[in-house]
């Protein structure tokens, strides 16, 4: 990590995030001096320019903490209105409103029945019954209020293409 100095021996370090609360001058020098090692910054909820302002504020605030860029990554997010999903129950959902290309290449093509069908971080669970030009139907193992823009993840699919985003390669330059 570069421009990092050791404050000691200490093996474990204390990593904190910086969040919209968090990103002042006065702030960052607390978290330093509370003991952070490394500065977090969590480029899921930046922009490229706001990652490059949070670099030169933590900069030149301190120059004595390292700087850790974690990286968006793939992330598919529901798009659909929020939805009641009961146990048992199966479910219509559009490639498009999980966040899916409608293109049979990359994740799609991964896609088989009997797979499974994450929501919402895991709190909501179907599995893939039918798998449409432009859809899957599912059968809902664990159900509860699906939200708009909660985490998609289909942890059985054999996902093509990039993990690194455009997005995700320009935070790296920066970094």
């Amino acid at each position: 990590m570069r421009g990092w100095r050791s404050k000691g021996r200490r093996k474990t370090k204390v990593i904190a995030t910086l969040g919209p609360a968090s990103a002042s001058p006065e702030t960052i020098d607390a978290l330093v001096r509370a003991g952070a090692d490394v500065v977090r910054i969590n480029c899921s909820h930046v922009t490229t320019d706001e990652l490059v302002e949070r670099i030169h504020l933590i900069r030149a605030t301190r120059d004595d903490v390292a700087i850790l860029v974690d990286v968006q990554g793939p992330k598919l997010r529901y798009s659909g209105p929020q939805r009641e999903l009961q146990d048992g129950g199966v479910e219509r959902f559009g490639f498009l409103e999980l966040g899916l290309p409608e293109s049979r290449s990359g994740t799609i093509a991964g896609l088989a029945l009997g797979q499974r069908l994450l929501l919402d971080d895991g709190r909501l669970e179907a599995t893939i019954e039918s798998i449409g030009a432009d859809h899957l139907t599912a059968k809902v193992v664990r159900g509860g209020t699906l939200r708009t823009k909660k985490g998609v993840n289909l942890p059985d699919t054999e996902v093509g293409g990039s993990v690194l985003s455009d997005k995700d390669r320009a935070d790296l330059e920066i970094a």
